[in-house]
């Protein structure tokens, strides 16, 4: 994951974990950790500018085993072995009863689009 992200940054993340991404034409503020350590849970915020960044995006969840929650879209997954590990008490405006599947970031895209 750390090579993806190493590639996509324009300068590691800062002091308070920011670095911002860019893939072909688009990019987006990324949170995580410090280069290097262990991730448990990042977060990319104002993606924008093509659809190269949300490929970027789904690549990053896919290499962590990671799913991709956001308001008012449902959650994604990246694999369907992934459907078990959702909480089920989880109290926040995103939506768990019909998680959807997504393959690529033209996909991902077109799951915030219909939202």
């Amino acid at each position: 994951m750390w090579e993806l992200l190493r590639e996509a940054w324009e300068a590691p993340p800062d002091d308070h974990d920011y670095s911002r991404v860019r893939r072909g034409a688009g990019e987006a503020d990324l949170y995580a950790v410090q280069d290097g350590q262990p991730i448990d849970s990042l977060m990319f915020s104002r993606p924008a500018g093509g659809a190269e960044i949300f490929d970027l995006i789904v690549a990053v969840a896919r290499a962590g085993d990671m799913v991709i929650y956001a308001p008012g879209i449902p959650t994604c997954l990246i694999a369907e072995e992934q459907r078990s590990h959702l909480p089920t008490d989880f109290d926040d405006p995103v939506d768990l009863d019909d998680p959807v599947i997504v393959a690529s970031g033209a996909e991902l895209q077109e799951v915030i689009e219909r939202a």
